[in-house]
């Protein structure tokens, strides 16, 4: 039903809409922390850990191409990253409230 709703060519976005929807729990910990990360440092902290993510990505994704030649890998990559910039904020939001307690 939603082949005949949406159109042949959905079938072959599901593949990547899968994929991608690991990362939904990441970004959203990434979106809903960073402020706070934000609001206690007068460091670029939130630019560095998205610096990191985004040099990851590249260079996965630059490997791969030379490795792999698939397109179905640069989800994954997007997926990793976004673990890894989830983590460092978890990493930061940690930091932030062990030096609150002390």
């Amino acid at each position: 039903m939603i082949e005949s709703f949406l159109g042949s060519s959905y079938v072959d976005v599901t593949v990547v809409l899968r994929i991608m929807a690991f990362g939904v729990l990441p970004y959203s910990i990434y979106v809903c922390l960073k402020n706070i990360i934000d609001a206690t440092s007068d460091k670029p902290v939130n630019s560095r850990n998205m610096l990191i993510a985004f040099v990851t990505f590249s260079g996965i994704s630059t490997s791969a191409f030379w490795g792999f030649r698939g397109q179905l890998y640069i989800p994954i990559f997007v997926v990793i990253c976004l673990y890894l910039l989830g983590g460092l904020t978890i990493l930061e939001i940690r930091k932030i409230f062990a030096a609150s307690e002390a």
